[in-house]
């Protein structure tokens, strides 16, 4: 099907309280919503949303580059019947150069989401989706441990390793003391820190009821190992392209679509049942209409989904409860189609035009 135009949005979404990237503090989120609209009206949506700090691109960077290359795409638009799943943007598109990863995802999105009747099939999941809490040891983080617990949520994802030792192992343990028996599940994120001195009282971590341990340093494998603890890697770590390094011992893959790009992150969801590992789906607090179409994906390639890492929507001053998508509770239904006619809130812009046949 050829193109009839191509739009922009932009949009502005508050946090609820500053957030964190790597040292660089945010108080709000800002991206771009593409459009694709076809000849027979049908439109798709994608959104591209550089993280600062995160990506190495600028918002501001990926406008520019899609209205330069909106002509390329738009002529290339006529897709084939057969894709290459092994190729950047599926074999269909050449792009004069090299695309930064956000953008690449997001162009990416459109083109799978003009194909997702032929990708459809029944989702897998029977249960209800799950979504993980995001938190960090300390008042604050207890505080918002507490709000998420009241709204169902059962798993938590936890930065570890970035303050004392001592205090870090208790705080976890007078959260396992209050809600072990209720399903509560950890997911211990220590972001390439040296984890040997949390893990000194093996009994104490033992007890605590840890799913797995993301991102520590390659030097702590050994003892994690030892322990019989699960280990988690991702794009940041080694070991996520065959092709070029071997597969480290970890026995979960966090994946994040818009770091990986949707093809490559489509790769992985098949590669990782034939390697025996499990896949966590990740993102870099994108939106919800975005996640649905990440969950969508996910659901159809994951006999036995884990909790998505979905927790980042509880940091946005404004919630976007589109009526067409799931409802983002903490145990919600799984989406059953890939998008939705949206309905745009205030902090989303009107569409202005970026190239027309």
């Amino acid at each position: 099907m050829s193109l009839r135009a191509l739009f922009l949005r932009t949009y502005v979404r508050r946090f609820k309280a500053p957030v964190y990237v790597k040292g660089q503090e945010l108080v709000v989120r800002k991206g771009l919503w593409l459009e694709a609209e076809g000849v027979d009206g049908q439109v798709w949506r994608a959104e591209c949303a550089p993280l600062p700090a995160w990506h190495e691109e600028s918002l501001e960077e990926c406008e520019r580059v899609f209205r330069e290359e909106a002509f390329s795409l738009a002529r290339s638009w006529n897709l084939p019947s057969d894709w290459n799943w092994e190729q950047a943007y599926f074999g269909i598109w050449e792009p004069s150069k090299a695309l930064a990863v956000s953008l690449q995802s997001s162009i990416e999105s459109l083109l799978l989401q003009s194909q997702c009747g032929r990708l459809s099939r029944q989702l897998m999941p029977s249960i209800p989706m799950q979504l993980a809490g995001l938190v960090r040891p300390g008042l604050e983080g207890s505080k918002s441990f507490e709000s998420l617990w009241q709204e169902g949520y059962r798993t938590f994802k936890v930065k570890v390793g970035q303050g004392r030792v001592l205090e870090e192992l208790e705080w976890l343990e007078n959260l396992s003391e209050k809600k072990q028996k209720k399903g509560l599940k950890l997911r211990l994120d220590a972001n390439q820190s040296h984890v040997s001195e949390l893990l000194a009282d093996r009994e104490r971590i033992k007890a605590l009821p840890i799913e797995y341990w993301e991102e520590p340093d390659v030097s702590s494998w050994p003892l994690l190992r030892d322990l019989g603890a699960n280990i988690a890697c991702d794009e940041a770590l080694r070991g996520l392209d065959p092709d070029r390094d071997p597969w480290p011992s970890a026995q979960v893959l966090v994946l994040k679509p818009n770091q990986l790009g949707m093809q490559r992150f489509l790769r992985w969801m098949e590669l990782a049942p034939r390697r025996a590992r499990q896949v966590v789906l990740s993102n870099c607090y994108e939106s919800e209409p975005t996640l649905a179409f990440y969950a969508w994906l996910y659901g159809m390639k994951t006999a036995e989904p884990l909790a998505l890492g979905f927790g980042t929507l509880a940091s946005f001053a404004e919630s976007w409860m589109d009526p067409l998508l799931p409802a983002w509770t903490a145990e919600g239904p799984w989406p059953t189609r890939p998008s939705a006619g949206l309905s745009w809130p205030e902090f989303v812009s009107s569409r202005s035009l970026v190239w027309t046949s």
